[in-house]
This record gives structure tokens, C-alpha cells and sequence, in this order.
């Protein structure tokens, strides 16, 4: 079962989301293993439309805070990332975090995050990161998307 993160941000802000991946029985999971799009973010502007997306994969926007044993993952969000996103109603985007571990794929992390306008376009942009703890549904070898 997918963890729901749901956060604000304002348009040209940036942030590094921290996700600590776990499975059902609160046990670290190693994704050293990984690689490419094994792990993957996305932020859609549009639902259905793949291609007016942020997209983010491990070694592209995506890396391990350490060597990826410790099953922590940071993202950074960039400025460009939300510069051109319609903020005038504080929409909510939906965004999900994908890992894919041992062939078997499962969204770990889902929910949705509300850009709104920045007032001030000269204000200091960076944003403290975000720490989330994201489990993983895995039991017995398999992966529960349930």
C-alpha cells in the first residue's frame, strides 16, 4: 500500500524530498541495487497527460543520501521544476514516487502537491527540505500494491 504525501510549495521554489523506503514490517529496504528509471518520481501538471510532466529517475534528479543501502532516496525539485505551473487557483498536482526492487514494481509513495503564486519573485527560493518516511509493501518476497 502506497504512503500519501501531500505538501505545498510556490512556484519557483526548490526542495529535496528525503523518502526513507521500508517494507510492511518497518525493515529498511537496500536499493543499492538499483539503477535508471528502477526508482523513479513524477509530478503531473496535467492527469492523462504523460507528456506535461516533471520526471525525475535515479542518477537524473534522483540519488541515494548515502549508497542506497539505508533505503534513502532524495529528490530534488528545482526551481524550473514548478516555475511554469498555474498557481493563480493553488491547484493540486498529483505526484508519486516508484520503485521498482527484485523485478517487482509498486508505487511506494502517492498524493498530491498544491503549488501556489509567489508574491515576491526575488525572495530567497530555497526551501528546507522535506523529510517523509515512505513504506514499501513488501511481504514474503512479493510486493503488496493493495
Amino acid at each position: 500500500m502506497a504512503t500519501t504525501v501531500d505538501f505545498t510549495m510556490y512556484t519557483g521554489d526548490k526542495r529535496i524530498l528525503e523518502l526513507t523506503v521500508k517494507d510492511v514490517a518497518a525493515a529498511i529496504v537496500d536499493l543499492s541495487g538499483a539503477s535508471g528509471s528502477d526508482i523513479h518520481w513524477i509530478l503531473q501538471r496535467a492527469l492523462g497527460d504523460n507528456a506535461d510532466q516533471v520526471y525525475k529517475e535515479l542518477a537524473s534528479g534522483i540519488t541515494f543520501k548515502t549508497d542506497g543501502t539505508d533505503g534513502i532516496v532524495q529528490v530534488a525539485i528545482d526551481e524550473a521544476d514548478t516555475q511554469d505551473f498555474d498557481a493563480v487557483n493553488d491547484l493540486a498536482y498529483p505526484h508519486q514516487l516508484s520503485v521498482e526492487v527484485s523485478a517487482r514494481p509498486a508505487i511506494s509513495m502517492a498524493g498530491t502537491v498544491t503549488i501556489k503564486q509567489r508574491i515576491y519573485q526575488d525572495v530567497d527560493q530555497e526551501v528546507a527540505g522535506v523529510v517523509i518516511d515512505v513504506t514499501m509493501g513488501f511481504t514474503a518476497g512479493t510486493v503488496n500494491t493493495a
